[in-house]
């Protein structure tokens, strides 16, 4: 990962939001620790996605380990809409689902277009690779939207190339006008 993050233009922003901030506990310290093992990212807290602070952000970190279940999901759910605009920001929620929770989380996932992953307090231990798969998705999904915008510039150019043409066959198939037939004629000076 050294050498891919040695050559970005700014250094990788890791946003956290926290879904009781007043709540600190064991489980919170540990998963920042964790965080912070994983590589000397850019880490922003913030209130709410709504911050100024949230751009640019390559990964939203979502930390609800004391949330209830009911309301992570409600959570979740209404996060995603609020992000629809940034769906290029992938997302990895810490909180405990049970399998049911699970279940309709799968559901949400195929049917929006958001990626996440949810991160159980009690499996720390995959955090770094969750985070850098994660990462790698952003860096996937920012290189799609540069080619969709080469390739819109590509068509934009295309029909006026093509616009260009069709005038040029018509005005010759309309033969040339006076002012062009008048200057091939009269001697140059």
């Amino acid at each position: 990962m050294q050498p891919y993050l040695a050559h970005r233009e700014r250094p990788l922003r890791v946003c956290s939001v926290h879904y009781d901030a007043r709540m600190v506990d064991a489980t919170l310290e540990q998963i920042e620790c964790e965080m912070d093992k994983v590589h000397p990212f850019e880490m922003i807290r913030l209130a709410s996605i709504a911050d100024e602070k949230f751009h640019p952000c390559d990964l939203l970190v979502l930390i609800g380990h004391q949330t209830p279940e009911e309301h992570l999901l409600t959570w979740v759910k209404n996060l995603a809409v609020r992000l629809a605009d940034h769906i290029w920001v992938p997302t990895l929620i810490i909180g405990d689902l049970q399998a049911r929770a699970t279940g309709q989380l799968v559901e949400f996932a195929i049917e929006s277009n958001w990626y996440f992953d949810v991160l159980d307090r009690h499996h720390l231990s995959s955090l770094a690779i969750r985070m850098a798969n994660l990462i790698r998705i952003h860096d996937h999904l920012q290189e799609l939207h540069r080619y969709a915008s080469q390739l819109e510039q590509l068509e934009r150019k295309t029909q006026a190339q093509q616009q260009r043409v069709e005038m040029l066959m018509q005005q010759r198939q309309n033969g040339p006008s006076k002012d062009v037939a008048t200057s091939q004629i009269e001697p140059a000076q």
